[in-house]
């Protein structure tokens, strides 16, 4: 008895270690398919509150990481971790910011910008 029982118990394991590698191996192969393509990009923000103001640049996208460069002068680069979605990601850069990037056609990217949950403007990426 105690034998049938040992032989059922590693029988269940092997099979929930098979079952969780199977799975483990679709969800990494749908992750490919989300986030922000890598490459290279023209940044653009548009601001709808308080002040007015665009701000432009460039953008690298490498894995989940997306460096900006601002065209403005004395403006520092800077790297912002993506989080993937299935629609593009989102990036937290601080200060209560979060920029939401929605695949477009064309390979572009745009969504709103929030400031403290607020909608506070516009965000696009566009492909060089």
């Amino acid at each position: 008895m105690k034998t049938a029982l040992k032989r059922a118990v590693a029988a269940t394991l092997v099979a929930a270690a098979a079952g969780t590698g199977m799975t483990l191996g679709a969800t990494d192969a749908e992750a490919a398919r989300y986030g922000i393509a890598g490459g290279t990009y023209t940044w653009a923000q548009v601001q709808n509150w308080g002040p007015y103001s665009k701000v432009t640049g460039k953008a690298w996208v490498r894995g989940n990481v997306m460096t900006l460069k601002p065209n403005n002068r004395g403006a520092a680069t800077v790297r912002f971790r993506i989080v993937p979605t299935r629609t593009g990601g989102y990036t937290d850069p601080g200060f209560g910011s979060r920029f939401v990037f929605n695949r477009k056609a064309g390979g572009r990217y745009s969504g709103p910008s929030y400031t403290f949950g607020i909608p506070s403007g516009t965000v696009r990426l566009t492909p060089r």
